[in-house]
């Protein structure tokens, strides 16, 4: 048993010897349950209170149908989401319309690195952020006729700085395993499984790029990566 864990189950006992828990039924709770901890972002667009930075996000393509990058809805979804989130969550950072790169990737399905570079110049962006997505179901194969939403895909930054890429990997469920790592089915439709989905792939792929906040679990250390 962790330690933090002994000693919240001390205090209990302590309180019940005392006769004091039912009056402070809370005095466990606040210090250990709701503990935030600040995740920091994985990449730094740069911008700051005298530094404007211009973002496109391309929609996302799929994979496994040959999809462009204009043709997934989902895709589309995605690349909607993650626009909202780094507006409301990233000062001094300029969304830009996607439509700016859509003829150019017409002509270019396959981008290179050379291309990713003459799109950030047609669109006049700091950052260009594309990616592709590898799976996407909504059935569940533990569960006969149960719903779990499954999204596996990548994301790449091109910086028209320097010329870098900066890329990750993401695979999100939902709803997201317990503590236990129970995965449970979903417990809503199809349609409203696949865009809570598609939100919550959206909303992690979107905190690589700010700091956040979060509830830290009484048995995990500081940082432990969450699904």
């Amino acid at each position: 048993m962790p330690s933090r864990a002994r000693f919240v189950l001390r205090c209990a006992a302590l309180l019940l010897s005392l006769g004091l828990f039912n009056c402070m039924p809370g005095l466990l709770v606040l210090p250990f349950i709701q503990e935030e901890e600040t995740i920091p972002k994985q990449y730094d667009l740069g911008t700051g209170c005298f530094s404007h930075k211009s973002v496109v996000i391309i929609p996302l393509k799929r994979e496994d149908n040959y999809e462009s990058y204009y043709n997934s809805p989902h895709g589309q979804t995605i690349a909607r989401h993650i626009a909202s989130f780094l507006s409301q969550n990233v000062k001094n950072v300029d969304i830009l319309s996607p439509a700016c790169a859509a003829p150019y990737l017409k002509e270019h399905p396959e981008p290179t690195e050379a291309d990713w570079a003459q799109i950030a110049k047609n669109c006049k962006a700091d950052f260009v952020i594309y990616g592709t997505i590898h799976k996407f179901t909504v059935s569940d194969k533990g569960y006969i006729g149960a719903l779990r939403g499954t999204l596996e895909g990548s994301l790449y930054v091109y910086s028209a700085k320097n010329g870098s890429i900066w890329d990750f990997n993401k695979r999100t469920l939902y709803p997201a395993p317990t503590r236990m790592g129970f995965e449970p089915p979903s417990s809503v439709g199809r349609n409203e499984t696949i865009g809570r989905t598609l939100a919550l792939f959206s909303v992690q792929a979107a905190q690589n790029f700010y700091d956040y906040t979060r509830r830290k679990r009484m048995d995990e250390a500081p940082g432990t990566p969450r699904p």
